[in-house]
């Protein structure tokens, strides 16, 4: 970048005093400093070229669902001790730590997440992914690396290569963490219940990235604040009565209420989270139903949630809550709504129970 002149008689940068290095042991450690990262660049490339590459491409055509990432921790695992990592693995089901001690200083830890998502690839890259896995109700679905998990995990595996590779030039402990299931935001809860610090020790800095299209290729970004939003998953389990398509008041339609709530909530954000404070509630499912003309008995509802501060989290959580009870007015709630915290990233589950009543007033 050109430097920025005052004025006329403004010195240019590398003229400036301040710029120049008047000890020869700072010019040799810019030199070196010069030296290794031009290395490493070499290095990236070539490992790249002989071994991420294909790595990646497995992973790509290999995606596995939430906690159901058996293979893919297997071999991400394999990768890390062949290249003389101590291996634990099996933390928080399919979770994984691989560690690398070597002499004394900090504990440093790089997080990976290895999951992929219930999404059909029409990329129509020659490596695309045609997988397919039960799902967590047993439908078969399509699977896929929709969100770079695959790209995270090639990552890991490249680290790991490199620091071995130059253990010389540090010193302390690094610790590489597969994680599961980071798209249903519970993986890390999991980990942690199973005792994750107990059986590795705890970091004493940790480390991630995402990889994103909204970057040019080659680009890193490290913002000072928080990259991403807080993430709440929210499930709305609605209950109504099953009748034939052609008698609906006979019954009890769920799918009507559903897409009650499902308008009513594009209004929390709208109406209730001041105009520069970012908020968003996205329903990403509405299942019910199997045929054309049969009123289901039940909708499901798959929300995410996503808030920049702990008060905007429950000012939306609330929201989503007081737009059903409005919108309940063919039904109640058999079981009030329960919230599953886990910190910033959480579960929450409501039951909504649809009754039916004639003209008058009693049950039928």
């Amino acid at each position: 970048m050109p430097a920025r002149s005052s004025g006329p008689s403004a010195a240019p940068v590398a003229d400036h005093p301040r710029a120049r290095s008047d000890r020869p042991d700072q010019a040799a450690s810019l030199a070196t400093s010069a030296s290794i990262a031009a290395s490493l660049s070499d290095d990236v490339r070539s490992l790249y070229d002989t071994k991420l590459k294909d790595l990646f491409v497995h992973f790509h055509q290999n995606p596995e669902l939430s906690f159901k990432e058996d293979k893919t921790a297997k071999r991400l695992g394999d990768e890390l001790e062949a290249l003389g990592y101590t291996m634990h693995r099996g933390i928080g089901g399919t979770g994984l730590v691989a560690l690398l001690e070597n002499g004394p200083g900090p504990t440093v830890m790089f997080r990976a997440d290895m999951d992929g998502l219930p999404v059909e690839e029409k990329s129509g890259l020659p490596y695309a992914s045609e997988a397919t896995q039960l799902d967590w109700d047993g439908n078969r679905v399509p699977v896929m690396h929709a969100c770079g998990h695959d790209v995270h995990i090639t990552s890991l595996v490249g680290t790991a290569k490199l620091m071995a590779d130059r253990k010389e030039q540090w010193s302390g402990t690094l610790m590489l963490l597969g994680q599961p299931a980071e798209e249903r935001v519970a993986g890390a809860r999991v980990m942690m219940e199973d005792g994750l610090w107990d059986r590795v020790g705890q970091p004493d800095f940790a480390m991630a990235f995402h990889v994103t299209s909204a970057l040019p290729t080659g680009s890193i970004a490290a913002p000072p604040t928080a990259a991403y939003s807080g993430a709440d998953t929210v499930d709305i389990m609605i209950k109504g009565i099953g009748a034939h398509g052609a008698s609906p008041h006979t019954g009890v339609d769920p799918i009507v209420l559903g897409s009650q709530i499902v308008m009513g909530l594009q209004t929390v954000v709208s109406r209730n989270l001041a105009p520069r404070r970012p908020g968003v509630i996205t329903v990403g499912s509405f299942h019910s139903g199997t045929k054309h003309n049969i009123i289901s008995d039940a909708a499901k509802l798959q929300l995410t949630v996503r808030s920049e501060s702990p008060e905007d989290r429950q000012l939306l959580l609330e929201g989503i809550e007081r737009v059903q009870w409005r919108l309940n007015s063919n039904s109640v709630f058999t079981v009030p709504p329960k919230f599953k915290n886990e910190g910033f990233s959480f579960l929450a589950k409501f039951k909504i129970s649809c009754k039916r009543f004639d003209v008058l007033g009693s049950e039928v």
